[in-house]
């Protein structure tokens, strides 16, 4: 959590955040849960957004479980990130989206694209945008083009 808070605590409650999530005015309201408010909420929570972790709790929220006992998406979401050892020390910078969030244009440019970004996040690790991903793998190319490279150094 952020050093900006007192006590380390975040100033919303967890229905407010919920609400928020849900897109909701009132109780009453029927909730709208979409990723994109998911989304605003982890980043204001500076928790990751990982799209298949995220997808297998929309999935679980659908199976069959009685409407007044299912948790939300977004609440299995935050109990996983929360007590799961593998999620531990990661923060919205270590997000991973689905392939469409990207914002290719032309179907070359997406192949070209997710080709540059698969090598470059396998070259630069986790941590970065898909922009700065591609940004610098990109770089990388054209510097290794243009310069003898024998080794990693």
């Amino acid at each position: 959590m952020d050093e900006r808070f007192i006590a380390k605590r975040f100033p919303i409650c967890k229905r407010c955040l919920q609400k928020m999530v849900e897109q909701r005015k009132t109780d009453k309201d029927e909730p709208n849960e979409t990723k994109e408010s998911v989304r605003s909420v982890l980043k204001l929570l500076d928790l990751p957004y990982l799209n298949d972790v995220y997808e297998n709790c929309m999935k679980g929220a659908a199976d069959g479980v009685k409407e007044k006992n299912r948790r939300s998406p977004f609440a299995t979401y935050i109990v996983m990130m929360k007590s799961l050892p593998q999620y531990n020390g990661l923060h919205w910078e270590h997000s991973e989206f689905e392939e469409e969030y990207y914002d290719f244009e032309s179907e070359d440019e997406v192949n070209e694209n997710s080709r540059i970004y698969k090598q470059g996040k396998k070259r630069f690790g986790k941590g970065y945008s898909p922009q700065d991903i591609i940004f610098l793998e990109s770089e990388y190319q054209d510097w290794i083009k243009r310069y003898a490279c024998e080794n990693k150094a």
